[in-house]
C-alpha cells in the first residue's frame, strides 16, 4: 500500500510516500517504450523528508540532479539507486549550483574502487591524494620497505 507522506502542489516534483512502512521518495521521468510516463522511487531517511519539506530549492536541486539518473535507465533500465540515495545524504546540504568536477571524479574513482572490491583505510586515501593518484581510482599503495634505505646507528 502505498501513502503519500509529503507533495508539493504539482504532480512531478518529486513526491515522498510510505510504501510498505518504508519511506521513499517518487518521481515522474521520461517515458517507457510505449511514451507512458515512467515513475521511479527509492529509499530515503527521516532526515531526507526533513532536508525536502523545509527547503524547495533544495528538493528543486536534488530532482535536477536526479533526472540524468532516470534519463540513464532509459526505458526499461533500472535506476542506479546507489547513486540516487546518494544525492539524498545529508551532506547534500553543502551542494551548489555550480559543478565540481573533483568531487565527480572522487565520486567516479570511489565507485570504481568499490566495484574492484578495493578498500582504502584512511592511511591509504590520504597518500593517493598526496601523490596525486586517488582521482585515477587507483587502489591500495603499494608498501615496498626494502626500497627505502635504512640507515643503523653504529
Amino acid at each position: 500500500m502505498r501513502d503519500i507522506v509529503f507533495t508539493r502542489k504539482s504532480g512531478w516534483i518529486p513526491n515522498v510516500i510510505r510504501e510498505d512502512g518504508e519511506l521513499k521518495l517518487m518521481l515522474g521521468a521520461g517515458a517507457d517504450a510505449n511514451h507512458e510516463p515512467r515513475t521511479f522511487t527509492f529509499s530515503m531517511s527521516e532526515a531526507h523528508l526533513a532536508v525536502i519539506r523545509e527547503d524547495l530549492a533544495r528538493q528543486l536541486l536534488l530532482w535536477s540532479a536526479a533526472l540524468p539518473l532516470c534519463d540513464a535507465a532509459g526505458t526499461r533500465g533500472r535506476l542506479d539507486e546507489n547513486a540516487a540515495v546518494a544525492l539524498l545524504d545529508p551532506a547534500m546540504r553543502a551542494a551548489t549550483e555550480t559543478s565540481n568536477g573533483k568531487r565527480a571524479q572522487e565520486y567516479h574513482a570511489d565507485r570504481r574502487r568499490a566495484e574492484r572490491g578495493a578498500v582504502l583505510g584512511p592511511l591509504d586515501a590520504a597518500i593517493l591524494r598526496y601523490t596525486g593518484q586517488y582521482l585515477h581510482g587507483a587502489t591500495v599503495p603499494r608498501r615496498m620497505p626494502d626500497a627505502v634505505m635504512t640507515r643503523c646507528a653504529p
